[in-house]
């Protein structure tokens, strides 16, 4: 069995050791005579061997110490057949950071699952994350990815090899397996985001796309090292896909205290935004979220999974109401409803799509009622 070379599965901070003694120049002249039976002894393994391309550390590596956390999870309702995935991310301290959940149209479980690290890593990116834990209940992509098991599936390869040059370019980086039972949230926000659209015909047909079109029904919509795709060609939900009535969920956001302040500072520096004790003797009766943050925060949970739409979201107006204050701790989702659909006269390949968006609290109270008209355009032929 040929190995890859050391350079293509070493992580940072993995490290190769051996038992050997290096002996120095005074030991010369007290060398054993070397048999047959010494070198056996020599060669013994003083421990059985794990089979592993890389060695982890029993213990958690000092060089994770501040290491974030991200729960993933794909799913997919056949095998290929309407897929997403979810990512649930923790902060060192263990406080929820973000979730994320997205439709990614047709796929097998496999390719839902890599999808769901891959979006991982890209946060970590994006966000100047150094440093990752990743805790998925797919032993076939923890696996893979350590370098125990072989990719043999043609639609996996692309996909593992991007992860690993992802997670390569990170300080630290581990992948553990953990029961399904302890993968619940990844598992809520990839089926949260599939409910949204399961009802749905998926956009990609069971048979196989002509070499021309961009997007093969049976192929990773990415490639590893390829050019970004075009807005053509990213998985997602074209106006052939909507009708009204279709309902989409989002992950969730949690609003920080620090992150509040910080946005009304820049944006909205009124008091009751700023400092909880004036913030008490306003409307408010405490510290509040501006209007516009609850805002932003609800572009970010429709943009990240809770309306995929094919192309991205342009809108060409809006009518928003904040019912009540959006308050530090609380963890938002945006519940989203197509209520109508007007195709475009002098342009048969797009229509204006009105779209509700409700995002409420934890409590399952409504903080924010946002009504958007957007362009929608056909699947490219």
């Amino acid at each position: 069995m040929l190995l890859p070379s050391a350079r293509s599965f070493l992580f940072p901070g993995a490290t190769i050791s051996f038992g050997a003694e290096v002996l120095g120049p005074q030991k010369e002249a007290s060398l054993p005579v070397i048999t047959s039976k010494s070198v056996k002894k020599i060669m013994k393994p003083t421990h059985k061997s794990s089979g592993r391309l890389f060695a982890e550390p029993e213990s958690p590596s000092t060089k994770l110490d501040g290491a974030y956390t991200a729960n993933i999870d794909g799913a997919a309702r056949g095998n290929p057949g309407p897929a997403s995935y979810g990512v649930v991310l923790r902060r060192p301290d263990g406080k929820p950071l973000e979730s994320i959940g997205k439709y990614i149209g047709r796929h097998t479980n496999n390719v839902a699952e890599y999808y769901a690290l891959i979006a991982a890593l890209d946060y970590a990116e994006a966000n100047g994350i150094k440093r990752l834990r990743v805790l998925s209940d797919s032993q076939l992509i923890v696996n893979q990815i350590k370098g125990l098991y072989k990719v043999k599936h043609p639609d996996l390869r692309p996909l593992h090899e991007r992860a690993k040059k992802q997670a390569a370019t990170l300080e630290a980086f581990t992948i553990q397996y953990i029961p399904r039972e302890e993968n619940r949230a990844a598992d809520a926000a990839a089926n949260a985001a599939l409910d949204s659209t399961s009802s749905v015909k998926p956009a990609y047909g069971s048979s196989p796309a002509p070499a021309s079109k961009p997007v093969s029904a049976h192929k990773p919509a990415a490639p590893p090292d390829p050019p970004k795709p075009t807005a053509a060609s990213r998985p997602g939900l074209y106006l052939d896909d909507l009708r009204v009535g279709l309902r989409f969920t989002s992950g969730l956001y949690e609003m920080d205290e620090d992150r509040m302040k910080e946005f009304a500072a820049e944006f909205d520096p009124q008091p009751f935004h700023l400092d909880d004790g004036a913030a008490r003797h306003t409307v408010f009766r405490g510290l509040a979220a501006s209007g516009w943050h609850t805002a932003a925060a609800t572009m970010r949970l429709l943009v990240t999974g809770g309306m995929p739409l094919a192309g991205g979201m342009v809108g060409l107006g809006a009518d928003i109401v904040w019912p009540r204050p959006t308050r530090a701790g609380d963890t938002l989702r945006v519940q989203s409803e197509i209520t109508e659909i007007i195709p475009s006269r002098s342009k048969p390949n797009q229509a204006v799509v009105t779209v509700h968006c409700i995002t409420v609290n934890q409590n399952g109270e409504e903080v924010q009622s946002l009504t958007t008209k957007m362009i929608v355009y056909k699947r490219p032929v």
